[in-house]
């Protein structure tokens, strides 16, 4: 019972690690100076209802 639990915390921490570490940008063109002044790529996401 103790492991399960200690593995729900772990779990739940390093999910809250990684959440904390993602920032979403709204303009193109702010994220492409930031993905090049870190070296990363962009990812694009196109959604829409009307498809």
């Amino acid at each position: 019972m103790k492991k399960t639990l200690f593995g729900l915390v772990a779990g739940f921490v390093l999910l809250q690690a990684g959440a904390a570490e993602a920032q979403w940008l709204t303009d193109l063109s702010k994220a492409q100076a930031k993905a090049k002044a870190e070296k990363k790529m962009v990812l694009l996401d196109f959604t829409g209802s009307d498809w």
